[in-house]
């Protein structure tokens, strides 16, 4: 697990390295392996959030299974205080087709 205090750009880079490929594929238990067991996660299906490893388990599970072609990967790391902001790439499938998406997130 990693400890969030403080990141550089290069320790950033790692472990979105490390953090993203684990979105790929149908494996929440290595996607779970990122976070702490009070954690706090939202998205844009739950804006209100979600606290705990146990109910993070469960929306992974769902989320991963109905989607195990997704593929992330980090373009850029900005340290922050606690933290960094992680700007990603990532190639969804779509029908017969696949989209290109490029965002942020807060880690």
């Amino acid at each position: 697990m990693f400890v969030f205090e403080g990141f550089s750009v290069e320790e950033a880079r790692r472990f979105a390295d490390a953090w993203l490929p684990a979105w790929t594929g149908n494996e929440p238990e290595r996607l779970l392996e990122f976070y702490a067991d009070d954690a706090f996660y939202s998205d844009p299906a739950i804006p209100q959030g979600i606290r705990g490893k146990g109910s993070l388990q469960a929306y992974f599970k769902k989320l991963l299974e109905r989607n195990p072609e997704w593929v992330w990967e980090q373009i850029e790391a900005v340290p922050m205080e606690g933290g960094f902001v992680n700007k990603w790439r990532a190639r969804i499938p779509a029908g017969g087709d696949s989209l290109t998406l490029e965002g942020v997130c807060l880690v």
